[in-house]
């Protein structure tokens, strides 16, 4: 997945398998569980994410960025991110239902 150009906006997706690329973007908020996180060239912006290859990487000139723990839950969550291919028994996943 890729996100970008985005301004004053929330996005939330519950899985992408691979990498999720956060880019050019102001004042944004973003939910996501996926393989790898990707952030760069991003201002004022929140991430709450959790990803089972390591830590986000941050690259460019990314300024006043806060990084929180995955933040979403709910009935079907704990199956679409095993769907995905997003490893749920790391003990850095807190899923709620």
């Amino acid at each position: 997945m890729h996100v970008s150009d985005c301004l004053n906006t929330t996005i939330f997706c519950a899985a992408v398998k691979r990498v999720t690329t956060i880019s050019n973007s102001e004042n944004l908020n973003v939910t996501i569980a996926s393989g790898v996180t990707r952030i760069g060239n991003c201002v004022d912006c929140t991430i709450y994410t959790y990803t089972h290859y390591g830590a986000p990487i941050i690259y460019g000139d990314t300024r006043n960025l806060s990084m929180a723990p995955h933040n979403a839950g709910y009935a079907e969550l704990n199956e679409i991110l095993i769907k995905s291919g997003i490893n749920t028994s790391v003990q850095d996943i807190n899923v709620r239902v």
